[in-house]
């Protein structure tokens, strides 16, 4: 059955206007059970997978319930800083014609005196990290007896990473009358211990996102200090030489800085992102689109509605928040039979580990792909001048310069010398190499098929154990989350659990030096 389009949904004409801008027709499940809910003042629990369209979902309902006011009506709490961006960009999009409505996203790492001095100006919608929200709360920075609604986004790895007294301490500072709704992937006894105390009589939705396919693209990805990040991404491009490419940032501060960071290097470049005017973004979309710019960097906001053919290279400059946003993003090459490439940048354990989830709800195989080295760079650079060179003389179009290369001849100067001191000032071969924090370790080097393993944990139910407890003993000695870890079976003498295979090792390691509920632990993978 299909699901049913946003004009189904009894939605303001502002709405469907901004939804049919970003290229939306039809509403996820989740966004289809859950809006006329939240539209309609209930508390809600929506259980569904990350990259299911949540956003839109509390997005939607929240602004059209939102009148002109300076006061904070609505709260949306998140665990990251990049999912509180992400969020922020989302509702920039949806109050395009709301300019009554001010937008705050306020997370730790950010200045707090930049926090507390927008917060004076007013803002009708914050979003934000539980630990950040409590910190502006204590400084009587940000006032929430005005709430009308408050959102948990991704609750379950909020309590995971321990915001649990953040956000019941938060909500003490709120009216005892508001709407309430939660999003989660999963629902653990704790999640429904916060509920009781928070909603009242929530409707629960559950949703099961399917498993994505991608297919004819190779993928890679690449670990990379942050710092190499834009000068990897650059190497790549010179190695390529790509006639039509896509970048892809989380947030349009990060489209900004590469844009400006690529314009530098002489490469045809534009950008998309949520705060350009209409008419720019048509600009630069007819000018990728007729290869007049043959980059083009872009959020994934920004990026709905980008129909090209022929992309030949997508890069996920940073780790997509979703795997839904993930296929959408690599699916835009490798189209029509052609093989396409997607590369996605990595920085550390954690983010390897988001990646390896990505790699098992899209049914990937993401290999460990290889940097350019120097030698091979300038080896590019210089084939690629040299067609350039070529064009130009089967063009005839160099008579005028003849002067240059006749008063140089004159000199007593050789024709090979002149051009190799020409070649030498026309091509950038200041290149810095960039090795991958992974390749340099052979002992390390892995792909990311999504595939699990299992593991056996030989303490059971005789040693009075329970699911919560092998949970929190693997997320916290281990770089896993608890989305990451498979399927738990306790037995009388041992336990089963299904880990991510490019991981198991690191999980046995850290668990066997560790005592769960006083136990020593001994952990090794179960033989087919």
């Amino acid at each position: 059955m299909e699901n049913k389009t946003f004009k189904d949904l009894n939605l303001s004409q502002e709405i469907l206007k901004i939804i049919e801008e970003l290229k939306f027709e039809y509403a996820t499940e989740i966004q289809e059970k859950t809006i006329p809910l939240i539209k309609e003042g209930k508390d809600v629990i929506g259980l569904s997978q990350t990259g299911s369209g949540k956003t839109l979902a509390f997005g939607i309902p929240i602004i059209e319930s939102l009148f002109d006011s300076k006061k904070t009506e609505a709260l949306v709490l998140c665990p990251t800083r990049e999912l509180a961006l992400q969020i922020e960009e989302v509702f920039h999009s949806l109050t395009k014609y709301r300019k009554d409505l001010k937008v705050l996203a306020v997370y730790g790492g950010s200045s707090i005196e930049n926090n507390m001095r927008d917060l004076r100006k007013g803002a009708n919608i914050v979003i934000g990290t539980p630990g950040r929200v409590m910190d502006l709360i204590r400084r009587k920075s940000i006032h929430l007896q005005a709430l009308k609604i408050a959102v948990l986004d991704e609750a379950d790895e909020m309590l995971n990473m321990g915001f649990k007294e953040d956000v019941e301490e938060i909500f003490k500072y709120t009216p005892d009358y508001k709407q309430v709704v939660l999003f989660s992937a999963t629902m653990p006894k704790e999640i429904m211990e916060i509920s009781k105390n928070i909603q009242n009589e929530p409707e629960i939705i559950k949703v099961n996102t399917k498993t994505m396919t991608v297919k004819s693209i190779d993928q890679y990805y690449l670990n990379i200090k942050g710092s190499e990040k834009k000068q990897a991404l650059l190497n790549l491009i010179y190695k390529h030489n790509p006639n039509s490419a896509l970048i892809f940032a989380n947030t349009k501060r990060m489209v900004d800085e590469l844009y400006d960071y690529l314009n530098e290097k002489d490469l045809k470049i534009g950008r998309l992102h949520g705060d350009m005017a209409q008419a720019e973004r048509t600009r630069v979309l007819t000018s990728f689109k007729e290869n007049k710019i043959n980059i083009l960097i872009a959020s994934d906001v920004a990026a709905r509605g980008i129909d090209v053919n022929d992309i030949e290279i997508v890069f996920n400059f940073d780790i997509p928040q979703t795997h839904e946003y993930y296929v959408h993003r690599i699916g835009r090459t490798g189209r029509a039979g052609k093989k396409g490439i997607a590369y996605t940048f990595a920085n550390g354990r954690r983010q390897l580990n988001d990646l390896i989830e990505i790699a098992r709800l899209t049914n990937s195989d993401i290999k460990e792909g290889k940097l350019p080295k120097k030698l091979e760079l300038i080896e590019s650079l210089s084939t690629q001048f040299i067609d350039k060179v070529e064009k130009k003389l089967k063009d005839g179009s160099y008579d005028t310069y003849n002067y240059i290369s006749q008063n140089l001849l004159n000199k007593g100067y050789s024709s090979e010398h002149i051009i190799n001191v020409l070649s030498s000032m026309l091509i950038n071969l200041n290149i810095s190499e960039v090795k991958s924090e992974v390749s340099s370790k052979k002992d390390k080097k892995r792909n990311l098929s999504g595939k699990t393993t299992t593991l056996i944990i030989f303490l059971g139910r005789r040693d009075k154990i329970a699911t919560n407890h092998i949970v929190c003993a693997i997320v916290e000695e281990t770089s896993l989350n608890s989305k990451q870890i498979g399927k738990i079976k306790i037995e009388d003498k041992y336990t089963l659990v299904d880990v991510p295979v490019e991981v198991s090792k690191e999980v046995i390691n850290s668990l066997s030096k560790i005592k769960i509920r006083n136990h020593k632990v001994r952990v090794e993978e179960k033989r087919k």
